[in-house]
């Protein structure tokens, strides 16, 4: 990975961003929205709106790491195939071995985060799709990858790497933390083990685009085996 990059983020890119979803997307916006136009509660319309809305904020903030990304991600051609199966494959072989980790010590089967995945998806599987297909591989891909793990790449590989991880494993068990259920932070291990899968490919090929459709390609296959199962 070249660690002098000829797009640097601004700060107040950075900035904007982590507020944008840390404060904005998962507190703020909500309840902002709800009271100016006095709805009673939150609904799948309003969620696909704000999605769009984050999308595109969130590529405008880091717009850098989208145009290095993609210049990178041009190089790799036919190969991205092989790419994108090879680590899909290495992300559920950790899923199965840290999965039966979990259950083992702590008698868990799964998480909170894939229970709500469950619930969403029989309360409106669309607006699931979309956030799993296209709004969270994006933002979460430029949030985790493209500024916990480019900037601290320069202190390390490793280091970078491990705290992109556990960042993106604790984000996956943050609501269910929350709400007092302390359990569930087993759970930053299996999360934890998929987002060192994608900061390896950010490493490999320098782009950030690998890793959105990585992230899109799991969710989808997630999403097909919740359908079918």
């Amino acid at each position: 990975m070249v660690i002098e990059s000829k797009y640097p983020v601004k700060w107040y890119g950075v900035i904007g961003a982590l507020l944008n979803y840390f404060v904005g997307y998962l507190w703020l916006y909500p309840a902002v929205i709800l009271r100016m136009f006095h709805l009673k509660s939150w609904n799948a319309g309003l969620e696909i709106v704000l999605s769009l809305y984050m999308i595109v904020s969130t590529a405008l903030f880091l717009k850098p790491v989208l145009t290095e990304g993609y210049e990178n991600f041009r190089k790799l051609g036919k190969r991205i195939a092989g790419l994108l199966l090879k680590n899909e494959i290495m992300i559920y072989g950790l899923m199965i071995v840290t999965g039966l980790l979990i259950q083992t010590v702590f008698g868990l089967q799964q998480s909170a985060n894939q229970d709500g995945v469950e619930v969403l998806m029989e309360y409106s599987p669309f607006m699931m799709i979309f956030l799993a297909a296209v709004m969270a591989p994006v933002v979460e891909e430029l949030l985790f990858r493209g500024i916990f793990f480019r900037m601290t790449r320069p202190h390390g590989r490793i280091p970078a790497m491990l705290i992109s991880a556990l960042l993106f494993g604790l984000m996956h068990c943050m609501e269910s933390l929350l709400a007092g259920n302390w359990a569930d932070l087993a759970f930053v291990l299996e999360y934890g083990a998929m987002g060192l899968v994608f900061c390896d490919v950010y490493e490999k090929t320098d782009s950030i685009w690998p890793c959105m459709l990585l992230h899109m390609l799991h969710n989808c296959v997630g999403l097909l085996f919740l359908a079918f199962a």
